[in-house]
């Protein structure tokens, strides 16, 4: 990590002497560095802050908007997908990660009904974790992070299957 910082402060520091400038950007509030990332073939035309582009106006016209409620209930987010599918913002959802609130699942499928819903394995993991002895506790959750942090379902597969018989016979109601 500290060589990444390094090298892409002597890259700025590099760019800003052949330019004759700093990389900054300039606002109605004021200047800030803006750190931009580019394709190599260049053919990336991003479309917030354009290529070259030296003065930023304002962040009002970008934004898409903004929702404000009392509570995060299924309902609300119902009204937000189907306010966002009617603006023709987002025209399709292909996986949701959802945390468990109760008819959040129900209501991405009423307004986006190809998706596939997919509980969040944070949360997954946390909740069964409850379950777990405290004596267990540490053991069973580095073993677990084993399994859900695998690059591969192989690898995934095999802490699985290292995890089944470490625990075998203890954690039978969990797993």
């Amino acid at each position: 990590m500290l060589t990444k910082i390094t090298v892409e402060a002597a890259l700025n520091a590099e760019l800003g002497d052949h330019l004759g400038f700093d990389k900054h950007e300039q606002t109605e509030d004021g200047q800030f560095e803006l750190a931009t990332t580019r394709d190599r073939a260049g053919s990336f035309e991003p479309k917030l802050v354009k290529k070259h582009q030296r003065r930023f106006t304002s962040m009002d016209d970008k934004i898409l908007c903004l929702w404000l409620a009392e509570n995060e209930g299924a309902k609300v987010w119902l009204n937000v997908l189907t306010e966002l599918q009617n603006r023709g913002g987002v025209r399709d959802i292909l996986i949701a990660c959802v945390d468990g609130l109760n008819g959040l699942p129900d209501a991405i499928n009423t307004a986006y009904p190809e998706t596939h819903i997919q509980l969040c394995i944070v949360h997954m993991v946390r909740n069964s974790m409850k379950f777990v002895s405290w004596k267990d506790y540490k053991p069973v959750a580095t073993d677990l992070k084993q399994i859900y942090q695998s690059a591969t379902e192989e690898e995934a597969l095999l802490a699985l299957n290292r995890f089944m018989i470490e625990f075998e016979g203890r954690l039978v109601d969990y797993v």
